[in-house]
């Protein structure tokens, strides 16, 4: 498998675990936080970045000893359904809950004038519990691990995936550290956005991944 046929493969999940509001909430709300904002806003990502990497050492870890293989595979098949399936379930509770506060939203209304080391805290918490995202993140780092491209081919793969999941944090505080001021203007429009549509923006990237992962886990039987 070619070096474009895997990130071709994986860019659907690596755009969707992109979109992830809390994650973008929690960044905003540092570079929001004086003072040291700027130190808040990377104290954020730092700790996004390291559980995120955590994920990604026991994956892989795993994966290693998973053989691979060509055609139909029902491991291929259980993975993708599974998933499938609990973002399903992830969605519908949302939606149940729809206009309730959640615990990643109380967490960030208790952080106010927190100190940095905090913020890198509660990166750690979100990205831990970052199911909407996570649910994307392990089916995408499944198919760069099974497929047969060369190791530097899977390694741009996994790296254009992790990338992409830590983006709603770190686009935004490095956009106020190159921009300064400049940024603060249309990050505030972003997360006032994202802040009054978060369950919808959730439900919905949800459910268009249910569809995506059901299409792949039948396709693998």
């Amino acid at each position: 498998m070619s070096k474009v046929h895997v990130v071709t493969e994986i860019a659907p999940f690596a755009l969707g675990a992109a979109i992830s509001p809390l994650v973008l909430m929690l960044a905003t709300l540092a570079l929001a936080s004086p003072p040291r904002a700027l130190s808040k806003g990377w104290s954020a990502v730092a700790g996004n970045a390291v559980m995120l990497a955590g994920y990604t050492g026991l994956l892989l870890g795993l994966g290693i000893k998973l053989p691979k293989h060509h055609g139909p595979s029902a491991l291929d098949a259980a993975i993708y359904l599974g998933f499938a399936g609990a973002l399903l379930l992830l969605a519908l509770r949302q939606l149940a809950k729809r206009g309730s506060a959640n615990g990643g939203s109380g967490l960030l209304a208790k952080l106010g004038g927190a100190k940095p080391r905090a913020f890198a805290s509660a990166g750690v918490v979100i990205m831990a519990t970052n199911f909407s995202s996570l649910a994307l993140y392990v089916p995408g780092l499944h198919m760069v691990q099974r497929s047969h491209a060369s190791t530097p081919d899977q390694i741009a793969a996994a790296v254009l995936l992790f990338s992409c999941t830590l983006a709603p944090a770190l686009v935004p505080v490095l956009a106020a550290t190159l921009l300064g001021r400049r940024a603060q203007p249309p990050l505030a429009a972003i997360n006032r956005i994202v802040t009054a549509h978060a369950t919808e923006i959730s439900i919905g990237i949800e459910l268009l991944f249910v569809v995506l992962l059901a299409w792949k886990g039948f396709s693998a039987i």
